[in-house]
């Protein structure tokens, strides 16, 4: 986690500067729905801009539970793990 100043605010993209660098990055807001804007660019891992620190500990927070999640469903080959009623159920939660 980097801390960074919002230089500029266009209609479009948010300027800003990292702590000790003379350039800035551009970010957008990539999907409604998501509390952070993404950087622009074509290549590489992608970088998130989070308003608060606590946004982006829930977004880490969230990341972890659903690779846990999809760890434990996709990857395990232990189809035995779990009874239907105990599916059914995560099922239930996770279409609500």
């Amino acid at each position: 986690m980097i801390k960074c100043v919002v230089e500029k605010v266009g209609s479009k993209y948010i300027y800003v500067k990292l702590d000790n660098r003379c350039y800035q990055k551009q970010f957008f807001h990539h999907n409604e729905k998501d509390d952070f804007l993404m950087i622009r660019k074509d290549y590489g891992d992608r970088e998130l801009l989070f308003l608060t620190k606590e946004a982006a500990f829930r977004y880490i927070e969230r990341r972890r539970i659903f690779d846990g999640l999809q760890y434990t469903f996709y990857y395990s080959s232990d189809y035995d793990r779990f009874t239907l009623e105990q599916l059914r159920e995560v099922q239930k939660i996770l279409n609500t």
